[in-house]
């Protein structure tokens, strides 16, 4: 199994953490925090994925392309806001939506990694799969007055 923060596509198709995923298109965050966020391509997940397949190491492997960029520039490079909520009211909200069924048993989107973000140790996808990034992430041109997210081969 692979695992990672954020899945950007070319054309800016972001696949987030069930966790991260705001309403309205909004993504929240700890009031006085700004997570940081690993960024992978699309493609360097299907190829990270087709490694593992093909490979007689098991578990879960942790892959991440080169950026690594905080909440609010990633909300702000895709055009939908970070709005900074006090922990209280997140830890409230999280719990109501698990109780209505919104979010899985035992997801809580008051997680540490809300307040003070992580990196993801890639080092055993990298020795045992040799998984190492091939594509780069930015914004690209502006696109209906957005930023568009490109990949782009290393």
């Amino acid at each position: 199994m692979c695992s990672s923060d954020l899945v950007v596509g070319t054309g800016g198709k972001v696949y987030f953490n069930p966790i991260l995923a705001g309403i309205l298109k909004s993504r929240i965050r700890s009031m006085g925090f700004d997570p940081i966020c690993a960024l992978v391509s699309d493609k360097d997940v299907v190829r990270a994925m087709q490694l593992a397949l093909h490979s007689t190491a098991r578990g879960a492997f942790n892959i991440a392309g080169f950026e690594t960029v905080p909440l609010s520039v990633f909300a702000r490079w895709i055009g939908e806001p970070s709005i900074p909520i006090p922990s209280a009211l997140i830890s409230l909200a999280s719990r109501l939506s698990s109780f209505v069924g919104r979010t899985p048993a035992g997801t809580s989107a008051a997680t540490p990694h809300l307040h003070y973000g992580f990196t993801l140790d890639t080092q055993r996808a990298r020795l045992e799969l040799g998984f190492e990034p091939g594509y780069r992430i930015a914004p690209g041109p502006l696109v209906d007055g957005r930023f568009q997210l490109e990949t782009a081969p290393i």
